[in-house]
């Protein structure tokens, strides 16, 4: 797994709102090629629950 997409996974997971939003625009930017497998971990990523959160940008109100 390529080491940036890693930092952002884990970002993902942060509770800290400020850590996930910036984790959110850095894959609105990504420009790279992902690997089969870490597209999979990606979208695995992606359909955990979250707290949800006011904010709109949040990933919860795209769902």
């Amino acid at each position: 797994m390529n080491a940036e997409m890693q930092v952002i996974l884990d970002q993902l997971e942060e509770e800290n709102l400020g850590i996930r939003k910036k984790a959110i625009e850095a894959l609105k930017k990504w420009e790279y090629q992902l690997e089969l497998e870490d597209a999979c971990l990606l979208l695995e990523k992606a359909a955990e629950i979250k707290p949800l959160c006011e904010d709109e940008w949040d990933i919860h109100h795209m769902l």
